[in-house]
């Protein structure tokens, strides 16, 4: 009799937790999400150059633990300069990356690292102007970097809708120094399950 309550026991204890996180755990059965989010530099907050950055990620789900990412940002650099002759006319950065990382779950989060590769697209254009000096200055920059770095992403939320955040760390960087700190990135938007 000790004997088959303790099957049935441990039969309990072992098939419903596994059922209940299963029903549980919607992320897990997401094929294709698209996160659209809104965030900026992590140098803004300790004081550097403010911006805002609209992005968006698709991630579409190979397998449980394998992710394939689509990742699009847009990097406004909002006016803020401190010299009275500089007159900037338009200073942005715009990101494509693919990725490909792999998703923790739980019951209602689900952590995932991916490593990205891609290019960053700088635009970056100015004008001095100064009395002192006989002529204006003009600065135009259109350039093209590779850009890989880490990407985590951490999702909360069961239902079609879910919370996302992600922050991106750059591998490389032209001066391999402030660079790669001024590229730091922290989002936060909503996400949304297609499949």
């Amino acid at each position: 009799m000790k004997r088959a309550i303790i099957t049935i026991t441990l039969f309990i204890y072992t098939t419903f937790p596994g059922y209940s996180q299963a029903k549980e755990r919607a992320f897990y059965n997401h094929k294709l999400t698209i996160e659209p989010a809104v965030g900026t530099k992590l140098v803004t907050f300790a004081g550097g150059t403010l911006d805002i950055q609209p992005a968006v990620l698709v991630q579409y789900n190979l397998h449980p633990r394998l992710n394939f990412i689509l990742h699009a940002a847009t990097s406004l650099d909002i006016k803020t300069s401190h010299f009275k002759n500089v007159k900037t006319k338009h200073n942005y950065t715009s990101y494509q990356r693919i990725g490909i990382g792999t998703t923790l779950y739980s019951r209602k989060t689900a952590n995932s690292f991916y490593l990205t590769g891609g290019a960053k697209h700088y635009m970056y254009s100015a004008k001095m102007n100064n009395k002192n000096l006989s002529e204006t200055v003009e600065v135009d920059i259109d350039k093209w970097y590779p850009d890989w770095g880490l990407l985590y992403a951490f999702k909360w939320g069961k239902k079609r809708t879910f919370f996302c955040s992600r922050i991106y760390f750059p591998l490389f960087a032209e001066d391999m120094g402030y660079n790669l700190i001024e590229n730091m990135t922290i989002e936060f938007g909503i996400g949304l399950r297609i499949m």
